[in-house]
């Protein structure tokens, strides 16, 4: 039986890792909150 599989990057040991093809990636964190942010400083001024 073949069996799947990804490689993605773990931040937290800064290396690549082979997890099962099911396992969700997660995206780009910091674009969300710099639209945060830059959504704060506008409704504050």
């Amino acid at each position: 039986m073949n069996r799947t599989y990804k490689v993605i990057w773990n931040k937290a040991k800064r290396c690549y890792v082979v997890v099962s093809e099911i396992t969700r990636n997660h995206h780009k964190s910091s674009s969300h909150s710099e639209l945060v942010s830059t959504n704060v400083h506008r409704g504050g001024i």
